[in-house]
């Protein structure tokens, strides 16, 4: 039981350096047309926002896979992310 939760930590650690790299790279990148950042989050503090994206990162990296969510640009993932609000998704619904 012991090495379950002890993997289950890694692996969370391994989605958290992911995820944070994920959001580094995307506060690099301006908003816009050119960038692919079409999208936003409105009415919500950049706070708020931080914290969805934070969480809805991580749940792609779990699903995806820490190697897959590494490969995967920012934009598209930060894209994903903002229809999943817009459209009230689950990040991971067809």
């Amino acid at each position: 039981m012991d090495k379950m939760n002890d993997q289950e930590a890694l692996y969370s650690a391994a989605v958290g350096m992911a995820v944070q790299a994920k959001l580094q790279e995307l506060a690099d990148i301006p908003v816009g047309l050119a960038s692919g950042r079409r999208l936003e989050i409105g009415g919500v503090n950049a706070q708020k926002c931080q914290q969805y994206m934070q969480a809805a990162f991580a749940d792609i990296a779990r699903r995806l896979g820490v190697d897959l969510f590494r490969q995967t640009p920012a934009v598209l993932l930060e894209q994903l992310a903002v229809m999943s609000v817009i459209k009230d998704h689950d990040t991971a619904e067809r």
